[in-house]
């Protein structure tokens, strides 16, 4: 899936990527191509929570998900 920044004057995007992982409990590899031209890796990420991803760092677990309770921003 591909983000793109950017947007509108004075308006907001939600950049939020939902991965589907069935009933898998953890990710085996989750890569993230950066527009800097940056790749990282991560492996074993749990499933079923929602994380902050930024580039350059691990994943960071904010949150368990909770199916359609999380989907607003």
């Amino acid at each position: 899936r591909q983000v793109i920044g950017g947007g509108s004057y004075q308006s907001a995007r939600d950049y939020r990527v939902l991965v589907g992982t069935d009933q898998a409990s953890v990710v085996s590899r989750l890569e993230v191509s950066w527009s800097s031209g940056r790749q990282d890796t991560w492996e074993n990420v749990p499933a079923g929570g929602l994380y902050l991803i930024c580039e350059g760092r691990p994943p960071r677990w904010l949150a368990p998900w909770n199916g359609a309770e999380n989907v607003q921003p």
